[in-house]
């Protein structure tokens, strides 16, 4: 599991008040990556990898991140932290505080350590160069720390059954 115990805690008393679907963001400073859940919170699906280049400022990334959230009718955003890089976190945070006061939507932050790595390897495994698909990279590590997240509230919500 990719989250620390204190973080855990404080997610407990929310875990049935969770609403679906669920958009992810990995970000980072070249790109962010988006995935998305379904409507029942049991799988996810990488969705697209935004640019970030000089020409596009935080706000026209948010305004693409609210399109996406408008159009799939999203009801909950969780962000990938790396607990293994605090410099990150940092800028996260950052862009996630900008992105809230965007949005009413709840914000929840997950661990997303070695989502990247695991993403790399699963391109290598299935035989596609990771260069050429660089910007399927940050889409689908978006989707790998989304699904530990739904796994791990579908075990919460079956442990309390």
């Amino acid at each position: 599991m990719r989250v620390l115990e204190q973080e855990l805690e404080e997610l407990k008393p929310f875990l049935n008040k969770i609403e679906f679907p669920i958009i992810s963001v990995d970000w980072g400073e070249r790109r962010i990556g988006l995935a998305i859940s379904d409507s029942k919170g049991i799988i996810s699906f990488p969705h697209k990898t935004i640019e970030v280049t000089t020409k596009k400022t935080t706000q026209d990334i948010i305004n693409d991140i609210k399109r996406i959230i408008k159009e799939f009718k999203i009801k909950t955003i969780l962000i990938g932290l790396p607990h293994t890089n605090p410099k990150s976190q940092n800028k996260i945070k950052s862009f996630t505080d900008n992105l809230k006061k965007n949005t009413t939507l709840p914000v929840i932050f997950w661990d997303e350590s070695f989502s990247t790595v695991e993403a790399q390897n699963m391109l290598i495994s299935s035989q596609r160069h990771t260069k050429k698909h660089k910007k399927r990279i940050d889409a689908l590590a978006a989707s790998i720390f989304l699904q530990d997240f739904l796994n791990y509230l579908n075990r919460r919500r079956n442990e309390q059954k």
